[in-house]
């Protein structure tokens, strides 16, 4: 045995991960804005690759910016939106 090595054979072996996440396969990114009063975008605030993922980014920028309209879209399409508070 060389003086370094280790003598240890343990192995850490998990138990597979009950929950199941299969990721969606788009081919463009979805993106989340922030909009001003006007309707122009004020804040590109992430591009994502997940459908999941972008409804999280979306919740979590709807209470970052509480007071402006916040979307989820891929192009021109809206996939979801918090609406500006009345």
């Amino acid at each position: 045995m060389r003086k370094y090595e280790s003598a240890c054979q343990a192995r850490l072996i998990l138990p597979p991960s009950k929950k199941q996440i299969v990721p969606t396969p788009i081919q463009r990114g979805l993106n989340v804005e922030a909009w001003t009063p006007t309707g122009s975008i004020e804040w590109h605030l992430a591009t994502v690759w997940s459908f999941e993922l972008g409804h999280l980014v979306l919740e979590a920028a709807a209470k970052l910016y509480p007071v402006q309209e916040v979307t989820l879209r891929q192009a021109c399409r809206v996939i979801a939106k918090r609406e500006k508070p009345g």
